[in-house]
């Protein structure tokens, strides 16, 4: 009889400054809060965002291969647009789901200082390079 196996997820961020990334650690997130600060208008931010998938059996956690994707806000008021590039893995979480999990907790963050929620308007899937 096979045994049930099931799936966590974690999440890593880093954001973009010059040609790498930084991972957002405590300090890093304060020194990117005081840059914003400074900044009357800041026109996008990449961020690197790496899922990792781990098989639970158990008390067992098994590392799966991992996802690498790029996200770009770009920022035209009053509207965000949101670029997703996956770059790296299996990609066992499609591009729409990060894209609402992302707009789900972006709009909890926003809420809880009393901004407005995101609103999600659209998602536009490029076209695979082989069937140009």
């Amino acid at each position: 009889m096979p045994t049930e196996v099931s799936c966590r997820i974690g999440f890593e961020f880093g954001v973009a400054e010059d040609a790498s990334f930084n991972y957002l650690d405590s300090e890093e997130i304060e020194r990117f809060r005081k840059i914003l600060s400074k900044s009357e208008f800041l026109p996008c931010v990449d961020f690197l965002c790496i899922i990792k998938y781990y098989a639970i059996n158990g008390d067992k956690r098994q590392p799966l291969r991992f996802d690498n994707y790029l996200l770009r806000f770009i920022f035209q008021k009053p509207l965000v647009h949101l670029r997703v590039f996956h770059e790296k893995g299996t990609q066992r979480l499609p591009i729409e789901e990060l894209i609402k999990f992302l707009t789900r907790r972006i709009s909890a963050e926003l809420e809880r200082t009393q901004a407005p929620p995101l609103r999600l308007r659209s998602l536009m899937h490029p076209v695979p390079i082989e069937k140009l």
